[in-house]
């Protein structure tokens, strides 16, 4: 409901500025081209905001994940070193998958991929696996305590 109110409004607009710059006197042709000139520099100037922001967005967004990823990783290999079994080598296996998931993270960072969306949840569900294996190996290492 409101979006048609929305567009509404925004089509009588387009249409009454029309008017005045096709049909209307020569001072509503004047304020007709006045407010589309200044209505573009509005739209380039937002579209130019919201690029930069995305890009700042895309840049860092896995950048506080992985850190707290490389914390728990140091902490939870400290623990399978002290308990020992088969725990130290789970997880080396994990620490290669998320070097390999940084790989991915800095290829995702660096190139304009044709859809960058499908990359994100590739990566989000890569982090996903890592953690749940990470807490398996964790509870592994409670239990063995």
């Amino acid at each position: 409901m409101i979006r048609r109110l929305i567009s509404l409004v925004i089509l009588v607009v387009v249409a009454l500025m029309g008017y005045n710059m096709f049909f209307g006197t020569e001072e509503d042709k004047a304020r007709g081209k006045a407010v589309a000139k200044e209505t573009k520099e509005l739209v380039g100037s937002i579209v130019g905001l919201l690029k930069a922001e995305k890009e700042n967005y895309d840049s860092g967004k896995f950048d506080d994940a992985m850190q707290k990823l490389n914390k728990a990783f140091k902490n939870i290999s400290q623990k399978a070193q002290e308990v020992g079994g088969n725990l130290p080598e789970r997880v080396k296996e994990l620490e290669d998958k998320k070097e390999q998931l940084d790989k991915l993270i800095d290829i995702n960072k660096n190139s304009k991929m044709a859809d960058p969306e499908k990359e994100n949840k590739k990566i989000e569900d890569e982090m996903s696996d890592l953690l749940k294996e990470l807490q398996d190996i964790a509870e592994d290492i409670d239990s063995k305590q």
